[in-house]
């Protein structure tokens, strides 16, 4: 699946509803499910289904998910761009653009869904990977509720160094 197959002709694109009336962002459980291959109707949710394919092991050898990462956060990034508001120009800022928040969380799962098919759910290594991607997925719908809200700012994913 690629991004080029999504939206119309290809998925159903509904907007979330996260920020009131419509939602801009979708919550961490539409984004939990797309990175399981659940719930790809959302482009962002598509997207993220996306990086965790992409992560996904093994990669082959020689291989390099770089470039295929870099596009998706890029995409990412300006999807959501277009989704929120305004931020309030006092506005803390995140360090990290939406798209690199939901690539960690994507890495994260798709390790976590290969270790539980490979290693068992008894396994402390599974269980650590799951308790990582948890955590990623509880900060997520704070750090959405902040942007939406505009208190926070994320940085700029527009500046291309010359």
């Amino acid at each position: 699946m690629t991004l080029n197959s999504l939206g119309p002709g290809g998925h159903r694109y509904q907007p979330a509803t996260l920020c009131g009336p419509p939602r801009t962002m979708p919550t961490w459980h539409e984004i939990h499910l797309a990175m399981c291959g659940d719930n790809i109707a959302d482009v962002l949710c598509a997207a993220a289904h996306v990086l965790t394919q992409v992560h996904t092991p093994p990669t082959g050898p020689g291989s390099s998910i770089d470039s295929a990462r870099a596009a998706l956060i890029a995409t990412i990034d300006h999807l959501v761009t277009t989704r929120i508001p305004r931020p309030d120009p006092d506005a803390a800022m995140h360090t990290e653009s939406v798209g690199a928040v939901i690539d960690r969380m994507a890495a994260s799962a798709a390790l976590a869904l290969h270790q539980l098919e490979v290693l068992g759910g008894a396994d402390p290594a599974t269980h650590h990977t799951w308790t990582r991607l948890a955590e990623l997925e509880i900060a997520y719908p704070d750090l959405a509720a902040e942007i939406c809200a505009g208190r926070k700012r994320l940085p700029r994913t527009d500046i291309h160094p010359q």
